[in-house]
């Protein structure tokens, strides 16, 4: 997608009706959603803000993001914690982007509601490597 690609799925999918912009918050089940692209960089993020950093358990999710959140990963932003997707915005196709979007509020939806650290897609446990 390149960012009017992008600013015409908002429009269609999310409700969008401003001009062509880089970034755009969106509310679903309940929760902001951020959009922010670089379009000279080709990169783009989707993330939801989860809650203050010092409510959660850093460890448990440093593991979560390699064994259970699968395309998106628990982050940080200004003390908060975020559910984050990244991609490449020239790869990001209309299936990746609602896949992205499901996720991020997948693994929102639980740690808050479930307090269980996951995308809650697939687990691949620890896979028989040896560090």
């Amino acid at each position: 997608m390149d960012i009017e690609e992008l600013n015409n799925w908002w429009a269609d999918n999310l409700g969008y009706q401003g001009g062509l912009s880089t970034k755009q918050t969106f509310e679903k089940d309940d929760f902001s959603l951020f959009f922010v692209t670089n379009p000279p960089a080709d990169r783009m993020r989707v993330f939801v803000p989860i809650g203050p950093l010092e409510k959660f358990d850093l460890k448990r999710m440093l593991i979560a993001n390699f064994h259970e959140t699968l395309d998106v990963e628990y982050s940080v932003y200004n003390n908060v914690v975020c559910a984050l997707y990244k991609n490449w915005l020239s790869e990001l196709t209309e299936r990746s982007l609602k896949e992205a979007i499901d996720q991020v509020i997948n693994l929102t939806k639980n740690t808050l509601i479930y307090d269980k650290y996951s995308s809650g897609k697939l687990s691949f446990g620890g896979g028989g490597v040896k560090l």
